[in-house]
Order: structure tokens, then C-alpha cells, then sequence
């Protein structure tokens, strides 16, 4: 069957392709190389059975190539996109070559049924063409604007017995962390319940039934498979992708074996400290195994290597220098655990850091000098990565949680000498001015927050632009997942602006440089959910979580328009419809964004009903509508030549353009 395929400057195959183009001017390089693709299809049917081919359902393809320019007449660079039309015949097709160069964005968009907006979206960033060779591409295409679902696949020769013992059933509260190489790797997660009866005027139940198993998700084959066991079964741990004696490795960090749910009371998730883990264990990516690390000589010798606190729900992040902060996993609103000799509780607003030159370059917890702790305790917080300093210095903001103030945000900045011992600095940040903005109210005690960095302000001075969600807060002591309110509007969001020099700035407080404003919006309610951004920082989605005591999820998935600046009493979320675009919404699942701009998501739980301990688990890779808009693509568009370009190239352009969008 032949099949005429629009393409926007390089061919991409549809099932083993191969595309180029002439890029007339290319920014670098005087060569021609070639690009091939390998394109296939996520499932997109939750059954479980194969989908259809893309060739099956796909009447019309467009590929777009960014980074690409040529000189105006004056000499400067100019972004461009080129057209061409070309056939294919059992999904092989055939143009001429691409200019050599690096860094490469290529979007694949596929339509059917005459439909203006594409049904498939792919994408592949940092793609270089080197001159005279083949550079080759595999990329699985996802639903546009809409979510795709994953089927677990079994190696060759694994028997039904086996297929039942590494099943991804469902799971609440795994961990995900992407690899150096785009992959995902997924571990644990609650697979059971139990009644504990009524508590307190409320059911309560006991999740447990923690797996041990690890799969990992390849999103340039779209295949999810079992990798092993971890050594200790766990929820509610996080994972740093790190480099180990020249070894990719994921340092797996503490965790649980139960958490208490009560439907009908406060904030329905709790969990005791004392059930936590201080443990440690690394995965090999290459060889797939998983090891304790052990102590090696002194009176340690033979012993696991720990942190020094139990931590459950803890934030991690990794730093330049390839070590990781460690902050946060105690009780929430605050952890009162007492020390073993019951003299006085376990302080955790100490933060920890793992390095792989501790230990005599073996790996393990950094001893540091002093103190390394933070104001509060931040359990039940967010931590993200800033941009770093100028010297090159991991910066982190840590958001909400368990706070003995009213601040609830502190920017960690890395020590430059912490190889020698000595720790960063944790900065209270806290908004003066926050009280005399007319919203009556001084910052709430969040918990359990979303975090996204944003573009900035145009029209203010240099800073960092957060959007901040949240789902629960403290009062009287207790976490609470009613909705905070200002008069009769929901107020569960808010724009944070962070200042290093705040010498010129007349509205921020001078010493913390920092301001917090108020967003209207009941879409920003919810906790345990996820938030996204999109690679420009224009738009923000947001689905999933939990919103209220039940502790059933039944959230739709919204947007946010990150390029407002101001902010008034009017709801400033836009809620998705439903069909397509819905989430099968569900609380404390692993998400992660993949190298396509995408977003993985893995386990999570719609309600009690969920955790029955042999069902599928849920699988699904996210491609939210902000990944693609005409907007997003000026040069590519039918009117897009630049005007500065010569006359007879720029007419060239656009009859291409033109013929590129025609339907």
C-alpha cells in the first residue's frame, strides 16, 4: 500500500525509515549525513493487547527539525524550517541528505482521519548528523494530548510461573528515577491492605505487602520488563542515578513496609517512623544486580552502611559532583519520635549526604564537620534543583512540610569543600510583605506539595519563578486536607519569586529576597499527584493525587498558563475535558519526564479497592498538549520564512511551507 506522507524538513520512518534532507545554509558543518528512524507504537489500549501500528492508524506524518539555520542577507542566523512531500511504501521512504550538525530537536507528528490537530506525537532531542554516515534514531510514539498505556513484556522463554512472580501488580507509593540513558527504573511499592477497624470515629487500614521487584522502562522501545529483587521490599523510598567507580549505578535510600490510611479523618496517608529504614542498597545498572554496601575494616567491618535516621518519604537529590542531599522522612506534621535512651526526640531537620568518594572513594555517607540541619524538619515537603552558582555549586529549594514557623521554604546551597567535609548552608527564605498583600491570611503550613520552576517575570529584575501546589496543610496540630480558603475561593496554589539581589527591589523583603503571591484555583488542591513543566516553562499540567479524607482519587488533569504575571480573585486553572485527556486519576505514583519531553507514570492507587495484590499494575506515558502548538514553531509554520532572508530563498521557504500544511 502506498501512502503520500507530509514531512516537515527530514523524513522519519514509520516502522524502520529512513530520512534526509538538504539544509541549505546549516549553522555548522559543510557535510551531509543521513538520519534513520525506528518508529513503532506504545500500546494504547489498557487490555493489554497490541496496539495497532501507527501505518495502520496514521494517514499523514510531519516531522519538524529545530536548531537548523541559515544566513540572512546580513549575515545573521536565522532559524528555518524546510518541507517536502514524499511517498511511502510499506513504511520505507527515501529523501536526500541532512546537513551535518549537533544538537538536533526532532518532533514526529502523525495525523489521521483528516484531523487537523496530529493523534501521534515523538520526539528525539540532542540527534547529530555526521557527514556521510547514518545516524539512527528508535522512537515509540505516544498519544497526543493524551494519555497512553504500557504493557509489561516477558524476556523469551519465561514460563507462566515466572510471569506471575515479576508481575508489576498494583502499587502504591514506588520510586522511579530516569538513567543516564533515558531509561526509567521503577522499584517497589505497597501491594496489600488490611482492616485495622474504626479509629477514633474513623476506618483505618494498614498498607502493606511491600515488593521487592525492579523493572525498567525503555521509552526508545516502549518496553517495560522485570530487572530483579531489590534486597530489602519497600514503599515510600527515593533513588539517586549515580556513577559509581565509573559504573552507572541507583543508590535506593530508606523507605517502609506500611503506611496508615484512615478514610473519614484529617489527611488520610500517616506512617510511623519507627517502621522507616535507615538502609541502603545500590542497583548495577549493567550487570542488574543489587547489593548492600558494607563496612570494610574498623569496628564497622562487615557491617551495612546506613544513614544516620530512619527516613520514609524523603526527598533526594543529586549534586554536581555526583554526590546526594538527603532531607526530610520523619512523621508528618512532626516527627516526635524519641532517641533509644528516651532523653530527647530524633531531630530530623538533619540533613545527610551520600558521596561516592566517601569512605576512601568506596561510597557512602559523607562525614561533615559541624552541623548540616535545616530550620524544620521538612517531612512531608518537596525538595527541587535550582540552578547552580556561578562556581558551579548545587543550589536545592525545599518546600513545606513539618515547620515550627510560618516560613516554609529554605534554599540549600552546596559547600565548595564538602569533599573536604565541610557542609553547604541551609537559608530560611520568608516573605515580610506577605501580610500587608490584602489576602488576610500569613502563609499556610503546607504539606505534601508540587513544585515547578517557571519563565520569569519579563518586566522584573533577574529572579526564579516557582508555581507551588498544594493538597494539605497543618492546623491545630494536625494535617488537614480541607480546602484553605480565602473568603469563599479556593486558595491551594501560589507564585514564588526567589531574588539574589534584591538591592534595587522596593516590594521584596530586602534581607530574604523572596515573594510569595496567591493563586485562585480549585484544580491546585490535591496532594500526592504530580506537576509538570514544559521545556520553555510556558505551561504547567497537573493530575492525579488525592484532595479531601477519603482517600479515593478522583481528580481531573488541568493546566496552568505559566506567562501570566499577575494574579487576581479569579480561578487561574483550567480543567481538561474529559475522554482522552482524562487521567485514570490515582494517588502516590512514580512520574518521571522522559527524554521525549513526555511523562512516564507508574503504579499508584484510585482507592482501597486497588492494592488487591494481583491486578496489573497501572503503566502510562503522559503527552500533555503543551509538548506541541503552533505557537511552539514559528519557523515551521506556513508564513514562517524570515523576512531578512534573500528574496528567491524566502519564496523557495514558503511555497515548501505551504505545501508541507496543505491536507
Amino acid at each position: 500500500m502506498k501512502k503520500s506522507i507530509l514531512l516537515c524538513f527530514a523524513m522519519i520512518p514509520v516502522l524502520a525509515l529512513t530520512a534526509c534532507g538538504p539544509v541549505d545554509g546549516a549553522e555548522e558543518g559543510t557535510g551531509v549525513g543521513f538520519l534513520g528512524m525506528n518508529v513503532s507504537a506504545a500500546t494504547n489500549s489498557c487490555s493489554g493487547a497490541p496496539a495497532p501500528t501507527p501505518l495502520d492508524q496514521i494517514d499523514r506524518i510531519r516531522v519538524l527539525v529545530n536548531n537548523l539555520t541559515v544566513k540572512d542577507r546580513n549575515g545573521v542566523d536565522v532559524p528555518i524550517c524546510k518541507c517536502s512531500k514524499v511517498d511511502v511504501e510499506e513504511g520505507v521512504a527515501e529523501i536526500d541528505g541532512i546537513r551535518e550538525g549537533q544538537g538536533r530537536v526532532v518532533t514526529v507528528l502523525g495525523y489521521s482521519g483528516g484531523n487537523s490537530n496530529p493523534s501521534w506525537f515523538g520526539r528525539a532531542r540532542n540527534v547529530n548528523i555526521v557527514e556521510d554516515r547514518a545516524s539512527d534514531i528508535d522512537m515509540v510514539l505516544s498519544r497526543y494530548d493524551s494519555f497512553t498505556c504500557i504493557s509489561q513484556q516477558y524476556a523469551d522463554g519465561v514460563t507462566e510461573a515466572d510471569k506471575g512472580a515479576q508481575k508489576f501488580v498494583h502499587a502504591a507509593f514506588p520510586a522511579a528515577v530516569r538513567l543516564g540513558d533515558g531509561r526509567v527504573f521503577v522499584s517497589g511499592g505497597l501491594t496489600g491492605k488490611v482492616s485495622r477497624g474504626e479509629v477514633d470515629g474513623a476506618q483505618e487500614y494498614e498498607l502493606n505487602s511491600p515488593t521487592d521487584k525492579a523493572f525498567i522502562y525503555d521509552p526508545a522501545s516502549g518496553v517495560f520488563e522485570f530487572v530483579g529483587n531489590m534486597k530489602v521490599a519497600r514503599a515510600g523510598h527515593a533513588m539517586a542515578y549515580v556513577a559509581i567507580g565509573g559504573r552507572d549505578s541507583v543508590v535506593i535510600f530508606g523507605g517502609t513496609d506500611k503506611v496508615i490510611m484512615r478514610t473519614g479523618g484529617n489527611f488520610p496517608f500517616s506512617f510511623d517512623s519507627e517502621s522507616a529504614f535507615n538502609s541502603i542498597e545500590i542497583f548495577d545498572v549493567k550487570d542488574g544486580t543489587f547489593t548492600i554496601p558494607l563496612h570494610e575494616g574498623g569496628e564497622l567491618n562487615g557491617q551495612p552502611k546506613t544513614m544516620e535516621l530512619r527516613r520514609a518519604f524523603l526527598n533526594v537529590g543529586r549534586m554536581g559532583d555526583n554526590s546526594v542531599l538527603i532531607v526530610g522522612g520523619g512523621e508528618w506534621p512532626v516527627d516526635e519520635t524519641p532517641t533509644p535512651d528516651g532523653q530527647q526526640t530524633i531531630d530530623y531537620r538533619k540533613a545527610e549526604i551520600w558521596a561516592p568518594y566517601a569512605d576512601g572513594g568506596k561510597g557512602g555517607m559523607l562525614a561533615v564537620s559541624g552541623s548540616l540541619a535545616m530550620s524544620s524538619q521538612h517531612n512531608g515537603g518537596t525538595m527541587i534543583r535550582l540552578p547552580d552558582t556561578g562556581r558551579g555549586l548545587s543550589r536545592f529549594l525545599i518546600v513545606g512540610g513539618s515547620t515550627n514557623r510560618e516560613s516554609v521554604i529554605e534554599v540549600f546551597t552546596q559547600s565548595s569543600k564538602q569533599e573536604e567535609g565541610v557542609p553547604g548552608v541551609f537559608k530560611i527564605r520568608s516573605d515580610a510583605e506577605f501580610a500587608s498583600l490584602n489576602y488576610d491570611k500569613t502563609l499556610p503550613k503546607m504539606f505534601f506539595p508540587s513544585v515547578v520552576q517557571i519563565m520569569p517575570d519579563p518586566a522584573d529584575i533577574a529572579h526564579e519563578r516557582f508555581l507551588i501546589t498544594y493538597g494539605a496543610f497543618e492546623s491545630s496540630k494536625q494535617v488537614k486536607a480541607d480546602a484553605y480558603k480565602i473568603g469563599s475561593s479556593t486558595q491551594m496554589a501560589y507564585e514564588l519569586r526567589l531574588y539574589e539581589d534584591t538591592s534595587n527591589v522596593s516590594k521584596v523583603d530586602q534581607k530574604d529576597g523572596v515573594r510569595m503571591v496567591p493563586i485562585v484555583g480549585d484544580c491546585a488542591r490535591r496532594a500526592m499527584g504530580a506537576m509538570f513543566v514544559s521545556h520553555d516553562r510556558k505551561s504547567v499540567v497537573m493530575f492525579g493525587g488525592v484532595a479531601g479524607n477519603s482517600g479515593v482519587s478522583n481528580l481531573g488533569t488541568c493546566k496552568f498558563d505559566a506567562t501570566r504575571t499577575t494574579f487576581d480573585k479569579t480561578d487561574a486553572f483550567e480543567k481538561l475535558p474529559a475522554g482522552d485527556k482524562s487521567f485514570l486519576s490515582r494517588a502516590g505514583f512514580a512520574a518521571v519526564s522522559l527524554p521525549d519531553d513526555t511523562i512516564f507514570l507508574a503504579g499508584g492507587m484510585i482507592s482501597l479497592d486497588t492494592l488487591d495484590g494481583a491486578g496489573a499494575g497501572m503503566i502510562e506515558v503522559y503527552t500533555p498538549e503543551m509538548l506541541w502548538t503552533p505557537e511552539m514553531y514559528p519557523e515551521c509554520m506556513t508564513g514562517g520564512a524570515p523576512e531578512t532572508l534573500t528574496e528567491g530563498m524566502r519564496d523557495d521557504l514558503l511555497s515548501e511551507l505551504k505545501e508541507c500544511w496543505r491536507d
